[in-house]
């Protein structure tokens, strides 16, 4: 296989070519074959995929090796519009937990007319898988590599009158914007990396860190409030304690508390914490990097705690650069 095309005209942001053909090598054509007198070639990237190209060569076509090795998707997979990563199925196990949960104690500690109980449960949990399932689907703003250039050089730039460089990825071989980093577990670099998250399988980074900090504020509120309905249900005398019903309501509100209370040791500190981001403007990756008791704000990125949290919580989303025409990509 020869060596990949250098450039091409047919380029999208960031130097991604709009034709999958565009990463392959042309084979060379014998001088006084029909196919050299005609000028066809074995791919024609300039008019588009391989839907363009003869039925023999479109047949081919996916079974060729790229000349590229780095893909622009990284380890991660597109289904549809959503991103996976490799490990993006562990939340499975959270969900069914979750859930679980959320079961014994609407059957077994609610009393059947106790509406508003039901509503804010069932709220609260929804919210929670909601974002749980955003976390690990939607793309955390994932930059697209471009083929390497030895004569790319780190930038500096003015960010607030601060002078902060621009590294170059060796592994993207882009100059990433500040704040940006390579994940080493799906290999590509994202906008404003914060953590990938093996539990979840979720890719923390610009885009996903509303939804990774929800999550853990919801289900730190309805563990709260499983927690506290149980211990109610365990302190309040019960003249049917002595039936099966009553047993399995004792025995609800005990797996109940018990679990909230594990739940809560892990929950309630990382909703915290993800709040405390949110207002100061920081990734974990940036905390993770200040002396212990440091409480300041980013003065690099601050514009108060009330913007600073309802910008990464509630700010534009931002347009992913990831398709289902360069997602599989090789440079």
């Amino acid at each position: 296989m020869n060596a990949p095309i250098s450039s091409s005209p047919m380029t999208r942001d960031g130097g991604i070519p709009t034709t999958p053909g565009a990463y392959f090598q042309e084979p060379a054509v014998q001088e006084n074959s029909p196919r050299k007198a005609s000028g066809e070639g074995f791919f024609s990237p300039m008019t588009g995929g391989p839907q363009n190209f003869p039925e023999q060569q479109r047949r081919n076509f996916y079974s060729l090796r790229p000349a590229g090795t780095k893909r622009v998707l990284g380890r991660s997979h597109l289904l549809s519009c959503c991103v996976l990563t490799r490990d993006g199925a562990n939340s499975i196990c959270i969900v069914v937990i979750l859930l679980l949960v959320v079961l014994v104690f609407m059957l077994g500690v609610l009393p059947r007319g106790e509406i508003y109980s039901y509503v804010v449960v069932s709220l609260l949990a929804t919210a929670a898988l909601i974002c749980l399932v955003m976390s690990v689907t939607v793309d955390p703003g994932i930059l697209l590599p471009l083929p390497p250039d030895p004569t790319r050089q780190p930038e500096t730039v003015l960010v607030n009158g601060k002078e902060v460089l621009r590294k170059v990825c060796p592994s993207c071989h882009i100059v990433r914007p500040p704040r940006s980093s390579h994940c080493r577990f799906c290999d590509y670099c994202v906008e404003e990396f914060d953590h990938h998250c093996g539990v979840l399988g979720s890719c923390v980074a610009k885009r996903t860190f509303r939804f990774f900090g929800g999550f853990f504020v919801f289900t730190a509120l309805l563990i709260l409030f499983i927690g506290i309905r149980s211990l109610v249900t365990l302190a309040k005398p019960d003249p049917h304690l002595n039936t099966g019903q009553g047993r399995w309501e004792m025995a609800a509100a005990i797996i109940s508390l018990v679990a909230s209370g594990l739940a809560g040791c892990i929950v309630l500190p990382l909703a915290f914490y993800y709040v405390y981001l949110a207002c100061m403007n920081y990734t974990q990756k940036e905390s993770a990097q200040l002396s212990p008791g440091f409480c300041e704000p980013n003065h690099d990125y601050h514009r108060g705690y009330w913007r600073n949290f309802f910008s990464r919580y509630f700010g534009p989303l931002g347009t992913s650069r990831i398709t289902a025409e360069n997602a599989d990509f090789y440079v």
